[in-house]
């Protein structure tokens, strides 16, 4: 899809800019408008897919394959007396102690791929509140389902967090076409809670005509792997050179 490739460009803009050319500030708000096509993507794959679970299933599989990478090409992250035995366990544990050796300093946490897998599960609750509709009972706990998954996304301290989760399900239960996208997006900006990454984070609005205009476009480009064996890959190839040079 001609989204897919775009966000794919933009994220590598942004990830360029936080890794290795960090006094460019303006690649980092070019990378603003990546995410929010990812979650749109995820989104309307949740619409589409005949097995949600199977859906949750690849998104897991993706996020444990991409967390080595996300952690190792974190410029916050010290290799230092590191061994990779050592990174590969505890890129999994963010501030957890292991056999007695500290955590790692500055753990950026859990990639994107877990946001998305908490987001999928918020949807899969909303499905059961819609099919229990008669049964008050249990609308309220698939909805407590969701707040928890909204929950667990800021505790785990998965990419974007809370947000991230909230994201996909504005695009999940809105239309893009709906005016009324541009407001349910800048209401669910407190949920980065630092102001500064609000502002910065309000460039994403900028994202809606660009998903409107290349929705439908759906160009043979590359094959299916390559966007999704892309975000660990450049990860890694980022933090190589990072770490190199």
């Amino acid at each position: 899809i001609m989204l897919k490739f775009i966000a794919l460009v933009v994220m590598l803009i942004d990830h360029v800019g936080a890794k290795l050319l960090p006094q460019f500030f303006f690649l980092r708000i070019i990378g603003r408008l990546s995410f929010p096509i990812f979650a749109y993507m995820v989104a309307t794959g949740a619409k589409r897919t005949r097995d949600l679970d199977i859906y949750i299933s690849r998104m897991l599989i993706f996020a444990f394959i991409s967390q080595i990478p996300f952690v190792y090409s974190s410029p916050s992250v010290s290799m230092a007396d590191m061994s990779l035995l050592e990174l590969s366990f505890k890129s999994f544990l963010p501030g957890v102690t292991f056999f007695a050796s500290p955590a790692i300093i500055g753990h950026p946490g859990l990639n994107i791929g877990f946001t998305f897998c908490f987001a999928l599960m918020a949807i899969k609750f909303i499905n059961q509140a819609k099919e229990y509709k008669n049964d008050r009972k249990n609308v309220a706990l698939s909805y407590l389902g969701v707040v928890a998954m909204i929950l667990v996304a800021f505790f785990l301290r998965t990419d974007y967090m809370m947000y991230g989760v909230a994201m996909v399900l504005v695009f999940y239960n809105f239309s893009i076409e709906e005016k009324s996208i541009y407001p349910k997006l800048i209401y669910i900006l407190p949920l980065l809670i630092n102001v500064s990454t609000m502002i910065v984070q309000s460039a994403s609005l900028l994202t809606v005509p660009i998903i409107k205009r290349f929705k439908d476009v759906a160009p043979n480009m590359l094959p299916r792997w390559v966007y999704y064996g892309f975000y660990p890959a450049h990860l890694l190839i980022l933090g190589i050179i990072m770490r190199q040079f």
